[in-house]
């Protein structure tokens, strides 16, 4: 097919049409009409060669309607090509776009019933929470009354702790009474033995009348008197509260030598608990009593134990214990001369004198009443 003349104007630059005006310069440059005279308005020569010109002619061109360009085709062509493409890539992501559609409408009903799920559980967890505050608000009254009955319980069990502490007391005073008895009926059997100065027959009958009353077994001769002791360091066991104000009095004292402790003054349920008591301390040791006593005046420089008073202390049955010890043993053995006097038994082989109170051969036992 041939293919129809390109005639542009120069002056725009677009192709000559059969309904276009058409005027030629004296030059022969043809223009379109309208371009023409917008350009004689302003410059009197041709826009091509730049010659002067002061006639126009319209020319009277005949075109083939039939005729096809082929640029126009070409660019029809890649044109067409293009928005072809152009729709591949949009049925493309149509396509996907319908996928993803699909998918996001299942994960839209997949996550409806996780959140209806969601809300159940929330609801569930909620009805729980409700409960678990009634249960905590219970739970809190119950605590209120435990602690209310805890106290009590406390006040009960250190209440019992005193009372265990002073029947362990009278325990202790009815076995020296035993002890006591024990010691009287031994003084009252008659004594079979030889008036000569052998002294190794009387160190074997003073060591087989020891088996039957040792000194060592009269615990009473041990014991200390603490008075205004403050209660509220009592508590059991005492041994170990004996031992901490040992420590306090720098007595070197273990819960160990610490044979019992029993409260003087009688606990009664419904009365109120003393501030202060009096301890009857049974020690398992002459020199820890004696220690005990030497470092009293230490309580004074503890704030909290100025009141206390420490003193020796025995009681009737102990001092019974020693007169029988006294008439029974010492008396029978080498010391022939004894006396007992102002809560002192006092024993020497020869004729008793001060001089000889601390000599050698010479025996004195002091007790002194709290």
């Amino acid at each position: 097919m041939p293919s129809a003349p390109s005639i542009q104007c120069p002056i725009c630059k677009e192709n000559f049409r059969s309904t276009d005006t058409i005027y030629s310069t004296t030059c022969g440059h043809a223009f379109h009409s309208f371009c023409i005279v917008d350009w004689r308005t302003r410059c009197t020569e041709c826009p091509i060669c730049r010659s002067y010109y002061n006639i126009l002619h319209k020319l009277f061109l005949t075109f083939d309607v039939n005729a096809i360009d082929e640029s126009v085709v070409k660019d029809l062509q890649s044109k067409l090509l293009r928005y072809e493409h152009k729709v591949e890539r949009l049925q493309e992501k149509c396509t996907m776009t319908h996928e993803e559609m699909l998918k996001l409408n299942v994960s839209k009903i997949v996550l409806q019933e996780q959140y209806k799920e969601a809300l159940d559980i929330i609801k569930q967890m909620q009805e729980q929470n409700e409960w678990l505050l009634s249960q905590n608000k219970e739970k809190a009254k119950e605590n209120e009354v435990n602690s209310e009955t805890l106290k009590i319980m406390e006040q009960k069990v250190s209440e019992l702790s005193v009372e265990k502490i002073r029947l362990q007391g009278l325990l202790d005073q009815y076995d020296g009474m035993e002890l006591e008895s024990s010691v009287k009926s031994h003084n009252n059997e008659p004594h079979k033995m030889k008036t000569n100065n052998d002294t190794e027959d009387v160190s074997a009958r003073s060591e087989e009348d020891s088996n039957d009353i040792d000194i060592n077994n009269c615990t009473e001769i041990f014991n200390v008197f603490v008075k205004d002791f403050p209660f509220c360091y009592v508590c059991y066991p005492m041994a170990e509260v004996i031992a901490n104000f040992a420590s306090l009095l720098d007595v070197a004292l273990a819960p160990a030598d610490v044979r019992n402790v029993r409260i003087v003054e009688q606990r009664y349920v419904n009365h109120r608990l003393p501030d202060k008591v009096s301890l009857v301390v049974e020690l398992r040791s002459l020199q820890a009593k004696i220690d005990f006593l030497n470092n009293k005046t230490n309580a004074q420089k503890h704030p909290d134990y100025k009141s206390v008073m420490i003193y020796e202390c025995m009681d009737d049955g102990a001092v019974g214990s020693l007169l029988g010890y006294q008439d029974g043993i010492i008396k029978d053995a080498t010391f022939p001369n004894n006396s007992w006097g102002k809560c002192q038994a006092m024993a020497a082989e020869d004729n008793f004198d001060s001089k000889h109170e601390n000599g050698k051969g010479n025996l004195s036992l002091t007790v002194t009443d709290a």
